[in-house]
C-alpha cells in the first residue's frame, strides 16, 4: 500500500512540475521581444524593465545633484577677533608686579555676580584668568572674578609664570 501511494505521489509531483515550468519558463511565453511587460498567465515580468528604470533614475539623479552642486553658495565666515585661548596668561604675569591680593585696580562695592559662583564656571584658575583678561581684565572685571583688584582672577596665582624664562613672548 505504501508502494502504490508512492508512486501515485511521483506522477503527480511529476505534472505539477510541469505545469510549473510551462507557467514559470520565459522563454515559451510569447512576448514580441521589445516589451519587457509580459501578462502571460496572470504574471507581470518587470525584470528588464526594472534595470532599465535604475539606470535612467541614477543618470536623472546625477544631473540633480551636478545642478545642486552648481548652484551651491558658499558663504565665508569670519574668524572670531579673540579668543579665550590665544590669552597668553604667562606673559601677563610677567608684566605685573604686584603681590596677589594687593589691590591695584579699583572695583565697585557692590557687585551684581558673586565671585566663587563665577570663578565655579571654570575648570581651572588658568582659564578663568584667560576669560578674565579676554573680556577686559584686570581693568574691567564684569563678572566679578577679582574682587580684590590685584588683576589675578579667581585663585589664579601668578608667580610660577614670573619664574620662566622665556626668550621673547609673542
Amino acid at each position: 500500500m505504501v508502494f502504490i501511494f508512492g508512486s501515485l505521489f511521483a506522477c503527480q509531483n511529476i505534472e505539477q512540475v510541469d505545469t510549473l515550468e510551462t507557467e514559470i519558463d520565459p522563454l515559451s511565453r510569447n512576448s514580441s521581444g521589445d516589451d519587457a511587460l509580459s501578462t502571460e498567465n496572470d504574471r507581470l515580468d518587470l525584470s528588464l524593465d526594472t534595470l532599465e528604470q535604475q539606470k535612467k533614475d541614477k543618470a536623472e539623479a546625477a544631473e540633480k545633484l551636478e545642478s545642486a552642486r552648481k548652484q551651491r553658495i558658499v558663504i565665508e565666515t569670519e574668524k572670531p577677533s579673540q579668543t579665550t585661548d590665544t590669552v597668553n596668561i604667562a606673559a601677563f604675569a610677567r608684566s605685573t608686579i604686584n603681590k596677589k591680593g594687593e589691590s591695584v585696580y579699583a572695583r565697585r562695592s557692590f557687585q551684581t555676580f558673586d565671585h566663587w559662583t563665577e570663578c565655579a564656571f571654570f575648570n581651572t584658575n588658568e582659564n578663568a584668568q584667560r576669560f578674565f583678561l579676554s573680556t577686559g581684565g584686570p581693568k574691567v572685571d564684569l563678572k566679578n572674578l577679582d574682587p580684590d583688584g590685584d588683576g589675578f582672577a579667581c585663585a589664579w596665582d601668578p608667580s610660577i609664570y614670573r619664574q620662566l624664562a622665556i626668550p621673547a613672548d609673542k
